[in-house]
């Protein structure tokens, strides 16, 4: 008999930790990623290139905690990444967790990608996008060359959003504040990842949806040192700096300079609007970037603009014309022909027109064809006036 209980017991305790991972096995795992191929021409510089490229990689873990509680994890990948080879660049973008109300009241904590215009928070279901390279202010895999975090925000830590449904139209709303983008990467001597200064990303969208018409309002606000640090960058290495070679004079101005510089008041505006009628589509986006800054002949504002005016041939063909320009101010130090130091502001303009397509193999596999003619215009020193480039795109993009 005793003998008898002992192995119940024993099967019992045997068989409770697979019961337990039998409820736990409601993990969802899944992602996306787009393999690329490039060729690009531009005749001023005398460049030819063809490439092959790994674009963006993200995975994602989901979990329904229970009713109303809801977690979700994102890490991407981009441009190939390898440590080995010091490659592209591996990423923990999202890791949250969500309370839902009510379809008017969702709430998430934990660092997130915040609601902006209509293209942010979708920017990386690569699947679901016609673009083989998105428009520029959303491409990730551009962040070594255009700034693509000034334009919009891609980091915050609480996050309010819903809709409200009044007849036929639904009013979307979203509210949320994060950090500044004074993130502290210097090692191995302080905390990285944490914010060196006391202001805060506060930020929001709000707008409607009617039937096949989603338009809305975007708006953040914080305060920024990545331009005082970008022009310190740009004075230590140069020849004068490292040789410790300027005079009292260059550098009270390059101090002053550093002061106006410093913690500048940064506000972004934003307005999407989205239209589908039958088989046609239009969708566009406007972002403006204002600095509050000190410095006189001198500012950083920034703009970005696209279209894409899209016809669905087929269910699994799509064709579109799409056209995308930047406008930035920079500024750029240098020295006198006296050895002083001086700064210079100017504009970088970038014009993209160009078309595409999308075909759906399957309802997990796209392929995609991309042409685009590339106009960079600039009246910086030390950069080419002008720069006309060709890119021809094809990318094969999956869902897992």
């Amino acid at each position: 008999m005793n003998i008898r209980w002992t192995t119940i017991v024993f099967l019992l305790i045997s068989v409770h930790p697979a019961l337990a991972q039998k409820e736990d096995t409601d993990l969802k795992i899944f992602g996306y990623f787009q393999n690329q191929f490039q060729y690009n021409r531009c005749k001023q510089m005398d460049q030819e290139q063809t490439t092959f490229n790994l674009q963006q990689m993200n995975l994602f873990l989901q979990k329904e905690l229970n009713a109303q509680w809801n977690s979700f994890i994102s890490i991407e990948f981009i441009n190939s990444y390898s440590s080995f080879y010091k490659w592209g660049a591996f990423n923990l973008e999202e890791a949250w967790v969500r309370y839902r109300r009510s379809k008017e009241f969702n709430l998430k904590f934990g660092l997130q990608v915040p609601i902006f215009n209509n293209l942010n928070e979708i920017k990386n279901r690569t699947p679901l996008l016609p673009y083989v390279i998105r428009p520029l202010a959303y491409e990730t895999s551009f962040k070594d060359f255009i700034s693509v975090d000034e334009l919009v925000p891609s980091q915050a830590f609480i996050q309010a959003y819903g809709y409200f449904p009044i007849g036929n139209i639904k009013f979307d709303h979203a509210v949320y504040v994060g950090n500044s983008p004074n993130i502290n990467s210097d090692t191995p001597y302080t905390q990285t990842g944490v914010d060196t200064s006391t202001s805060f990303l506060v930020g929001g969208r709000f707008g409607l949806r009617f039937q096949n018409l989603k338009i809305g309002a975007s708006v953040t606000y914080d305060k920024a040192n990545q331009i005082e640090q970008e022009i310190f960058g740009q004075l230590e290495n140069s020849v004068e700096y490292q040789s410790a070679s300027l005079d009292s004079a260059s550098l009270e101005r390059l101090y002053n300079l550093a002061g106006g510089l410093h913690e500048m008041k940064r506000v972004r505006g934003g307005f999407d609007i989205t239209y589908d009628y039958r088989d046609l589509s239009i969708e566009s986006e406007l972002i403006s970037v204002y600095y509050q800054e000190d410095l006189p002949h001198a500012n950083f504002n920034k703009h970005f603009f696209y279209i894409t005016l899209g016809y669905r041939v087929t269910e699994r063909l799509f064709t579109y014309l799409s056209a995308w320009s930047t406008d930035e101010n920079r500024i750029w130090t240098d020295f006198t022909p006296s050895g002083k130091i001086d700064y210079f502001s100017g504009d970088v303009d970038v014009q993209v027109p160009n078309i595409g397509f999308s075909y759906h193999i399957s309802d997990r596999i796209t392929f995609k064809g991309q042409f685009a003619h590339v106009k960079i215009s600039s009246d910086l020193p030390n950069v080419y006036p002008t720069t006309k480039s060709v890119y021809i795109e094809s990318a094969l993009s999956v869902m897992f």
